[in-house]
């Protein structure tokens, strides 16, 4: 099929991918334990991703849509690390109040001594008292910053990996990135230029990848059912790996 035709139709598959994830949210009880609800929670946001990646498509900034993949993707690394191990929800915690009180210490620094701002200044020494005491307590537990790539490292999403670093070109102030979006071939400056039909697949495809690895560990932590959960998988596999030729 020609390109047009590869972006319609990943763009058709990830529809009923994400109707078909949200069908199994409206009936789905999550398992009673703290990995299951921050598991939970990590695949609600993925789906909220995916929606404003479709947005984005849609929307004429296709390329933007890598940001909500990029996320997903982080996102699929620590579902992972919390299937294989409940305690790394332990981790994640640390390294949540470990930014938490960085970011607290630094605000607090930019408010200064300002009168007007008395009540947001106590409010957040508040806020870094309970991080700074979360971080403390798993400190002494023996835990400590993990790494993005130590986290995607566990998780063996190395395949998915080498997708992070093309993603994050198009997030970030990439000099290469920014003249394919905005200049192009064309001696002009473009806004919303419609993006190539094989970056919209790349990225639709990588965004359906880990979309589909993020729905088959919903048996892991909720009471949806394996079966359920495959036969969506290969709806959604077949069409998507014939599209991108590896059917």
């Amino acid at each position: 099929m020609d390109r047009e035709e590869k972006a319609r139709v990943l763009r058709a598959v990830s529809e009923h991918a994400i109707n078909g994830l949200e069908a199994f949210f409206r009936n789905m009880k999550v398992n009673e334990s703290a990995a299951a609800r921050v598991s939970a929670t990590l695949l609600l946001t993925t789906a909220e991703q995916f929606r404003a990646m479709l947005l984005l498509l849609d929307g004429g900034a296709g390329t933007h849509a890598a940001g909500p993949v990029r996320s997903m993707l982080e996102g699929l690394a620590d579902m992972i690390l919390l299937s294989k191990d409940a305690t790394y929800a332990d981790q994640m915690a640390f390294d949540n109040a470990k930014a938490d009180a960085a970011m607290f210490e630094r605000y607090l620094e930019s408010l200064g001594e300002a009168e007007d701002a008395e009540a947001m200044v106590a409010s957040v020494k508040s806020m870094l008292a309970e991080a700074a005491e979360t971080r403390e307590a798993l400190k002494v537990k023996g835990y400590k910053r993990q790494t993005r790539e130590q986290k995607f490292e566990l998780s063996d999403v190395n395949d998915l990996y080498v997708s992070y670093g093309i993603l994050c070109a198009f997030v970030h102030s990439n000099i290469t990135a920014l003249t394919a979006r905005h200049i192009g071939e064309e001696p002009t400056f473009a806004y919303l230029r419609p993006a190539n039909p094989e970056v919209i697949a790349m990225v639709n495809s990588i965004g359906l990848r880990v979309l589909t690895a993020s729905v088959e560990l919903l048996p892991s932590f909720t009471d949806v059912p394996g079966d359920a959960v495959a036969n969506l998988i290969n709806e959604i596999h077949v069409p998507h790996f014939e599209a991108m030729g590896l059917g």
